[in-house]
Parts: C-alpha cells; sequence; structure tokens
C-alpha cells in the first residue's frame, strides 16, 4: 500500500463508493471489448478453413494472433502507465477495428495475417489497459466479480463465432458478415463509451505524484508476481494454446469443434468462478 494520506483518501472513496452510472458506462464498454476480444482470439485458426487461403498459410495464420496479443500486452500496457487509460483506450478500439474490417474486406493472405497481427496487438493493450482500468476504478465489492465476468466475455463470443464456423460449413460470406457487423458494431459502442469515460482517477494522481509513491520491490512482491506470472503462464500454455493455437494446427478440419467445445466449457466455468469470486473476501492493495 502507498503510504501516502491523498492517496489512501482517493482509494477508499474508489473502493467504498456505491454502484453509479459511471461505473455502467466503464461495464458496457469493457464487456463490448471483451467480445471483440473473443473474436479476435479465436479468428486466426477459425479463417484458416476458408478456401481460398492456402495451406502453407496456416501456421503463419495462426502464430501472428498470439505474436500481436503479446506485442501489445508488453508496449501498449506500457505506453499507458506512461501516458494514461484514457488516451489509450481510443488508440486501441481504431487498431482493432481496423484489423477486424480487414479481415472481412480482403483475401490476400499476407495482408490477413499483417491485419490479424494489428487486432491483436491492440486488443493485447487493450486487455492489459481495461484490467487495470477496472481495478482501479471499480468498487471493492463488485470488482472481483466484474474482473472474471467481464473478462469471460472474451470465451463467450468464441464461442459465438466457432458456432458460426462450426454449423454455417463453407459459407465465408456468412464468416465475413459477421465479422464485419461485429467490427463495426462493436467500434461505436466502445468508442462512444470510451469518450465518455474519465481517466483513472488512482493513475492520474499517482503520475502527478510520483515522488509520493511507496511502493518498492521486495521478496514479497516478488513472490506475488512470480506466482500470478507461472498461473498466467499455465492457463495460456493449457487453455489457450491447446484450444487456439496446437488443435487446430495439429487438427485444421477440426477446428471449429474443437474451439466450440473447449471453450463452452471455459465459459462456464468462468461464469460460475466470477459468482465465486464475488462473494470471496481480498485483501486491500
Amino acid at each position: 500500500m502507498y503510504e501516502d494520506a491523498g492517496y489512501n483518501d482517493i482509494r477508499k472513496s474508489l473502493d467504498y463508493h456505491h454502484w453509479n452510472k459511471h461505473d455502467s458506462l466503464i461495464l458496457t464498454t469493457m464487456i463490448s471489448t471483451f467480445f471483440i476480444w473473443g473474436v479476435v482470439l479465436s479468428i486466426a485458426p477459425l479463417i484458416t478453413t476458408w478456401p481460398f487461403i492456402p495451406k502453407y498459410f496456416d501456421e503463419y495464420i495462426i502464430l501472428s494472433s498470439p505474436s500481436g496479443l503479446l506485442s501489445g500486452n508488453f508496449l501498449l500496457g506500457y505506453i499507458s502507465d506512461r501516458y494514461g487509460r484514457k488516451k489509450l483506450f481510443l488508440l486501441t478500439v481504431f487498431l482493432t477495428s481496423a484489423g477486424l474490417l480487414a479481415i472481412a474486406l480482403i483475401k490476400n493472405p499476407y495482408l490477413i495475417i499483417l491485419s490479424v497481427f494489428t487486432a491483436e496487438f491492440g486488443l493485447g493493450g487493450d486487455e492489459t489497459i481495461s484490467l487495470s482500468y477496472l481495478s482501479e476504478l471499480i468498487p471493492l465489492k463488485y470488482r472481483g466479480a466484474v474482473l472474471v465476468e467481464t473478462s469471460n466475455v472474451a470465451n463467450v463470443s468464441i464461442v459465438v463465432m466457432a458456432a458460426i464456423f462450426l454449423f454455417i460449413p463453407d459459407s465465408v460470406y456468412a464468416d465475413k458478415l459477421s465479422l464485419l457487423i461485429i467490427a463495426i458494431s462493436g467500434f461505436f459502442i466502445s468508442l462512444i463509451a470510451r469518450l465518455k469515460l474519465k481517466e483513472s482517477i488512482r493513475w492520474d494522481y499517482l503520475n502527478k505524484n510520483t515522488e509520493k509513491q511507496r511502493v518498492k520491490i521486495n521478496f514479497s512482491n516478488s513472490i506475488k508476481f512470480l506466482s500470478l506470472s507461472f498461473i498466467a503462464i499455465t492457463i495460456v500454455v493449457g487453455f489457450a494454446f491447446s484450444s487456439l493455437v496446437l488443435g487446430p494446427f495439429e487438427f485444421p478440419q477440426y477446428s471449429s469443434l474443437i474451439i466450440f467445445g473447449s471453450t463452452l466449457g471455459g465459459t462456464l466455468t468462468g461464469l460460475i468462478g466470477g459468482i465465486y469470486i464475488g462473494k470471496s473476501r481480498r485483501k486491500i492493495v
């Protein structure tokens, strides 16, 4: 915890305030964002089933998704810590929507690889910023449930996209039309909501009072960081990699089924987990 009375007053006012319209606005934009993120996560392996994509492009298309996500996580997350959450929110929604629109409108495999990377790069940064923003502003009473259930919306959208590819097979037109609708509607919903969002009060205070920050790297903080890192690695390798990369790469003819079945299970687990975490006690930091 920061040893600063001003910051602690801000923290208490944010942690214990009643749910208000701004919280609902935050939730709306995050739900729309994570829904689009799920679409982008699933689209790379799914579009390898399109007949105009040469088979030797499959591995590059699939790999462009995690590489874009990882790049966005590191770079845009770092930039948001330097320049603020709201400014990056507007950039990421433009990058993501541009990538999705390009995937929906073009057939060139090289440009599709670039478009998948661009969309994932935008959402990789958006994921980091969104989770930070939710943690900084949502009341403590609802924070755990909101973080889990909002993230779980990505799983819901993966299930939806996999279902479209699974139950409407060999219909590139339907696939591209779905992407086009999601890209345009998601862009306008996110953009309108984000223009009304305020800058994170916590970030703004600490940015203006950097000399008052008291968090230091010590053994306890290092253990917490490593624990969370190993959990994240386990999740990515155990679920995301096997479902969205390895499975579709090894069994491309079953891509839609693999993604649909595995993510449906993750969606139901996330729903139950969000309810449990929402009722659990957490330490205040």
